[in-house]
């Protein structure tokens, strides 16, 4: 995950600079939108590579192709149109995804590892939706979609989440914490994650934000000699919100 976060913020302060660069007329101009299209792309192809995904990767590539044609004096690609560029993309793309396998992932394997600067972290790919309570903890994680969760749990104890590119809703206005306390691991990335918590429980935040926002009312303000609930986590170009209730 931060090998992943360091790419994509290299990227964005390379990109940056160029857009900038040409601004000023210290390099050829730039187009904002080829740009943006140009930095989507490259993420595409970061994200699809490793898991296969080898039809992603050759459109993201025949993307990147069309856009260079503005800006590089070739005579071979003056010759290719647009949808030859993607066609020939999607075929090879469809080639090699039949001679490689798509990584393989796992609905429910639920397991994790424990850092002492991370703390629980998934261990293997997961499906675009999964939930699951075990031993009074939740595991729930949610890519392009929409979730909502009621724990009812007599003795919360903490779990994690995660929220890539979607909203996840978590109400814990029924569960009971902990008489040892909970702690709650929290990744939101371009989302919204909302936290509902019985007005009456005392909560700890350590979230940290990058180019997001925490929307706590308590921010700060913890009462240490009660059992409590820690939340730890980071939300980047998202929003956390912690709601009490």
């Amino acid at each position: 995950m931060k090998q992943k976060n360091i790419f994509i913020g290299l990227l964005f302060l390379i990109i940056g600079g160029f857009y900038l660069g040409s601004e000023l007329n210290l390099i050829p101009y730039i187009q904002a939108w080829d740009v943006i299209i140009s930095a989507l792309a490259l993420y595409f192809i970061f994200k699809s590579l490793p898991k296969r995904e080898f039809i992603t990767t050759c459109l993201s590539i025949g993307v990147l192709l069309i856009i260079g044609k503005g800006y590089v004096d070739s005579p071979i690609l003056e010759q290719l149109t647009m949808w030859t560029i993607l066609v020939s993309a999607l075929i090879f793309g469809i080639g090699l995804q039949l001679i490689f396998k798509k990584k393989r992932t796992y609905d429910n394997n639920w397991e994790y590892k424990c850092d002492p600067e991370d703390n629980y972290q998934y261990t293997g790919e997961r499906t675009e939706q999964s939930y699951q309570e075990d031993h009074d903890k939740i595991y729930a994680t949610n890519k392009l979609g929409s979730m909502t969760k009621y724990v009812r749990t007599s003795e919360f104890r903490g779990g994690a989440l995660q929220n890539d590119l979607g909203e996840l809703v978590i109400d814990l206005t029924q569960a009971e914490l902990s008489l040892d306390g909970a702690m709650l691991t929290v990744s939101c990335s371009l989302g919204e994650t909302r936290i509902l918590i019985p007005r009456h429980w005392a909560v700890r935040n350590e979230m940290t934000a990058s180019l997001g926002h925490i929307n706590d009312d308590r921010y700060g303000m913890f009462d240490a000699t009660v059992p409590q609930l820690l939340i730890r986590g980071k939300v980047s170009m998202g929003e956390v919100k912690i709601l009490y209730v």
